[in-house]
């Protein structure tokens, strides 16, 4: 199997997973919330800052993702946007306090992005990537009977 393939698969879905980590009634601040985007895209602040088209500096972006400013303005939101590559849509709502619906976050999440790359995968390729997607979903039931025995304790 593709060591290349399985390092790019085994952190993806440990990011993915990890977002459900947090208690449905919490909703994620702007500040969490653009920290994470940023995190998982591998951006620093100040990629974000220039991929903005200049419409926010470094300096403020940092005051946003660390809880100093509470209300951003629209045009800063949409350069936050615009800087971290996501919908202003996702990010206006999140500004809002909003949380998004469960097709939403499908539509959002990486496995739409897996399906759509696995599409353009070779034939071996696509072998080499089901036994992966079977070794997460073993983990996944492993993880899913630990939490249950837990539960019941």
């Amino acid at each position: 199997m593709s060591t290349t393939l399985v390092n790019k698969v085994i952190p993806l879905a440990s990011n993915y997973f990890g977002k459900f980590s947090r208690v449905d009634s919490e909703r994620e601040t702007l500040a969490d919330f653009v920290r994470r985007i940023r995190n998982e895209k591998g951006l620093s602040m100040a990629q974000v800052a220039e991929r903005s088209g200049g419409l926010i500096a470094q300096s403020y972006f940092f005051k946003i993702e660390n809880g100093l400013v509470k209300n951003v303005s629209i045009e800063k939101l949409r350069a936050i946007a615009r800087g971290l590559g996501i919908s202003e849509e996702e990010l206006l709502r999140v500004a809002r306090g909003k949380p998004k619906s469960v097709d939403e976050d499908l539509e959002s999440s990486e496995f739409a992005l897996l399906y759509s790359k696995h599409t353009r995968l070779t034939a071996q390729q696509k072998r080499d990537f089901k036994k992966v997607i079977e070794m997460v979903d073993r983990e996944l039931d492993r993880e899913l009977e630990r939490g249950e025995k837990e539960g019941k304790k």
